[in-house]
């Protein structure tokens, strides 16, 4: 009779789990978009308007690839501005499923390209950066956002991190419109202190979950103390950068984009032509 009875209810047991789970998700979920961020992104805004206002400067219709667009949705909302949104993950928004590393689009396609905290992802930023310059036309817009001083935040798919001079030599075939620090010293405070609780609180997937939130919930006023930092000393401890470009026929000479160097760091000076030497 027991076993019997055990076999009937066992089933409402298994309904009764999942319900739980489903329901422990997604008021994870809903106090997740409470729980503020570690960056305080104050330029993405005014570069995307930016962008939206170089590329309305001709008549008709224009074409803007989004690259990694994810959940994030449209980034330039005009009826003259036609988005095509990809990613490498299917998502109810996407349309069109694809590796960045080898673009399903033909050659000068799109005005603009937008590629935000996606280039750490993929394991090849210059060649995605090469398929950009390809889909572009001649005198096509690009927009990027690339971390610098955050942890690893996408797992096994976190490979690459770009100093500002980094990032503009990785669009050395692009003239620059704007390049700048996309949050400061703050926030890579934020991050590190978000970093360490992980790591001395993270093991196992709850505590890493609640760590992660805990010090969020608790630091979540830093990232605002970059608006007090000064900017050259901060930038050399930016959080991320931003780079907005056109394309350009011609790279950018390395020479000339060490001369871009605007921090706070003494620069020593050597001849291109003979590099310093080793001290071992």
């Amino acid at each position: 009779m027991d076993k019997h009875h055990s076999r009937r209810t066992l089933p409402w047991r298994d309904a009764c789990a999942t319900i739980r789970l489903v329901t422990m998700k997604t008021l994870l979920k809903a106090a997740d978009r409470h729980i503020p961020v570690l960056t305080n992104n104050r330029v993405q805004a005014r570069n995307l308007r930016i962008l939206e206002k170089l590329l309305l400067e001709r008549d008709g219709e224009r074409r803007l690839l989004v690259l990694g667009a994810g959940e994030a949705g449209v980034p330039i909302q005009h009826k003259r501005v036609r988005c095509t949104l990809t990613d490498v993950r299917d998502h109810p928004t996407i349309d069109v499923l694809c590796d960045a590393h080898d673009l399903p689009f033909g050659e000068a396609e799109f005005d603009a390209v937008v590629a935000i905290a996606m280039l750490e992802h993929v394991a090849d930023p210059a060649q995605v950066v090469s398929e950009i310059h390809r889909v572009l036309k001649p005198d096509g817009l690009v927009y990027s956002e690339i971390p610098f001083l955050q942890r690893v935040h996408a797992g096994a798919h976190d490979y690459t991190r770009f100093t500002m001079l980094g990032h503009r030599r990785l669009f050395r075939m692009f003239d620059t419109i704007e390049l700048v620090q996309v949050a400061g010293a703050a926030s890579s405070l934020a991050w590190a202190i978000n970093g360490f609780g992980l790591a001395v609180f993270g093991r196992g997937r709850k505590r890493w979950y609640l760590a992660d939130r805990m010090t969020r919930l608790l630091f979540w006023w830093l990232p605002r103390l970059d608006r007090l930092l000064a900017a050259p000393a901060s930038a050399d401890s930016a959080c991320g950068t931003a780079f907005l470009g056109r394309r350009a026929a011609y790279a950018i000479d390395d020479r000339d984009i060490a001369q871009l160097y605007r921090g706070a760091v003494p620069t020593r000076t050597w001849s291109w032509e003979s590099p310093p030497r080793s001290s071992s």
